[in-house]
């Protein structure tokens, strides 16, 4: 071996054992600063990685002018910033299959740039708010607020519907419909199994929505049908930003129709936001909703969405994100931001 291939070969080892530094979050905090979360990943020995997440404040006009407000010692957790602020930040613990392992909230000062208390929980529900707090933060009366309160609990399907046989896709519907699941190993052995999550009642008409697990060899497509109760048949809509989601819960307003999106994969759920369906145009619309959506619920001009973390409030086309979190007293406050 010559000298020229062991230098290389020593450049190689090398560049494989340096840590890898990756900006995972960044957002604008006002004109001056911007809160940013850096994920270092560095190799070690018996190929266990050490992965640490760094909350750095910095100048927007001059990105080297940094400061450190927090560094998290991450293994084996994941971190992604839910939300920040000009005055805190707030984390989510993840496992490697998603599930929420709990949250991190950082009051900090930026004048001083310190933080001034770091705050740990996991209790993210409604219940912890009075509600009059939740009156006066949504505007909404007092019935609505307990309303919003109530734990989600799904609804046993109607009698016309057990009765009925739900239509599978075929492998080639899905072979059609979602290609890119085909690229991940998912071949003519695959299992399509599908039933229904959500439903609603109007007039002769069941609107239903298709859910499916989508992992280890089991999948199936998304999609919004309705079933005519006096001819006991079914339709399908033709939508095709459901095909990839499973429809978590459904609001029908007039040729209106309101659908949660969530995928159901090996590990936890994801939401896939909220759709709103057109019949009259045959118009699809997204909206982006980082929770899973439990129900759609209209009360005077808004939406509500009451999700797996907060509530979703849908105004003409803004969106108001309400969740439940510490304030700098450790006492759970509601925290209102527009997206």
């Amino acid at each position: 071996m010559t000298v020229m291939t062991m230098a290389k070969l020593l450049a190689i080892l090398l560049l494989l054992q340096a840590p890898r530094t990756d900006r995972v979050f960044e957002k604008p905090l006002d004109d001056t600063y911007l809160i940013a979360l850096i994920r270092t990943i560095t190799p070690a020995a018996a190929g266990v990685e050490s992965v640490a997440f760094r909350v750095v404040l910095e100048e927007r006009a001059n990105r080297s002018r940094s400061w450190d407000l927090e560094t998290i010692r991450a293994t084996p957790h994941n971190h992604e910033v839910v939300r920040a602020n000009s005055g805190s930040v707030v984390l989510r613990r993840s496992s490697d299959y998603g599930f929420n392992e709990g949250y991190i909230k950082l009051f900090f000062d930026p004048a001083s740039k310190k933080v001034t208390r770091r705050v740990e929980f996991t209790d993210t529900g409604l219940l912890q708010i009075a509600d009059n707090e939740i009156q006066r933060t949504l505007g909404v009366t007092a019935e609505f607020a307990r309303q919003l309160k109530t734990p989600f609990e799904p609804k046993p399907l109607p009698a016309d519907l057990i009765a009925a046989t739900l239509p599978q896709s075929t492998y080639a519907d899905f072979a059609r419909l979602r290609p890119a699941r085909v690229k991940d190993g998912y071949g003519p052995g695959s299992k399509i199994r599908e039933m229904i999550e959500a439903y609603q009642v109007a007039g002769n008409l069941i609107w239903f929505g298709k859910s499916f697990y989508d992992g280890e060899g089991i999948t199936g497509v998304g999609a919004i049908g309705s079933f005519d109760r006096t001819t006991k048949r079914f339709a399908f809509l033709q939508i095709p930003e459901v095909v990839d989601w499973s429809v978590s819960n459904l609001l029908i307003e007039g040729d209106t129709i309101w659908a949660g999106l969530v995928r159901h994969p090996e590990g936890a759920d994801r939401s896939g936001g909220l759709l709103r369906r057109d019949n009259k145009s045959g118009r699809s619309q997204k909206y982006a909703v980082d929770d899973v959506i439990f129900r759609i619920e209209r009360w005077r001009g808004g939406l509500y969405l009451t999700t797996s973390n907060g509530i979703y409030v849908l105004t003409g086309e803004r969106i108001t994100r309400h969740r439940v979190e510490p304030d700098i007293n450790g006492k759970p406050a509601l925290v209102s931001e527009q997206l």
